[in-house]
């Protein structure tokens, strides 16, 4: 089992990625996602849950295809995408965990 705690938004300096644009932070968060599972040799398949923390829903209908394309052709995901108050930072939009796991051979 793999358990990827919350993943946010940020550059390699720690500095927030598309300010006041969740679409794009959305996209980064995937595509962040995405090399992790990579790194562990997983892929979005053997993703069992994930956590959406959003500061508001309102545009989360728009972050949901960005969503789907990084999951199409894969398993479906359990999720539970919820609104909150506010992130670490103002300007952080969206954060994202996910628990996964691997099949034994």
């Amino acid at each position: 089992m793999v358990f990827i705690s919350g993943c946010l938004s940020w550059d390699q300096n720690g500095d927030p990625v598309a300010i006041s644009n969740l679409t794009e932070q959305v996209r980064n968060v995937y595509g962040e996602l995405q090399s992790i599972l990579q790194e562990l040799r997983l892929s979005f398949s053997d993703v069992l849950k994930e956590t959406v923390f959003c500061r508001s829903m309102d545009g989360m209908v728009a972050a949901a295809e960005v969503r789907a394309e990084f999951l199409a052709g894969h398993s479906p995901i359990a999720s539970t995408w919820v609104e909150i108050n506010r992130l670490v930072n103002p300007e952080l939009l969206v954060e994202i965990e996910m628990i996964a796991a691997r099949e034994e051979p």
